[in-house]
């Protein structure tokens, strides 16, 4: 994520909004504000909303919204 982010802030985005979906945010936080500095509040830490800890497709959990699950 840090190459990522660092690449980024090199580039010209605009008024673009940068967020991730991970659920660990320290060091994300931390790799933002080093690539970034005084442009931070263009980055938004994000979270997945949905799921679990879990990482297989069977914890993506039950027929909710439409969503088959994996047999």
């Amino acid at each position: 994520m840090e190459k990522v982010l660092a690449r980024l802030a090199q580039l010209d985005l605009g008024n673009a909004v940068i967020t991730d979906v991970g659920s660990a945010k320290g060091n994300v936080v931390r790799a933002a504000r080093e690539a970034f500095a005084e442009r931070l509040p263009r980055f938004v830490p994000g979270h997945p909303i949905a799921g679990s800890e879990q990482s297989d497709p069977h914890s993506a959990g039950g027929n909710r919204a439409g969503r088959a699950r994996p047999g």
